[in-house]
């Protein structure tokens, strides 16, 4: 990837992680995440991923985020 399309992508990842106002739930990461990471997702057993970002005053200051191993982990969890 040329370095003009890597900060392009960065940048419209952090435009959409400070828009985001409720977690971020990947189900399937083995086929969600980018393709230079499903065999990682796969190797490690993960099975999904929770993210939430943290932002001040609008400004993206990070993000927390979460994986499990068990199947299903998801859609136990209830978000108010």
């Amino acid at each position: 990837m040329a370095q003009h399309e890597a900060r392009a992508a960065r940048s419209g990842a952090k435009e959409f992680f400070t828009k985001l106002e409720s977690p971020f739930i990947l189900d399937d990461p083995a086929t969600q995440a980018p393709r230079g990471f499903r065999t990682l997702v796969q190797e490690a057993g993960i099975r999904s991923v929770v993210m939430l970002s943290i932002t001040w005053r609008s400004e993206l200051k990070g993000l927390l985020y979460f994986v499990s191993l068990r199947d299903a982990a998801s859609t136990t969890a209830t978000w108010r």
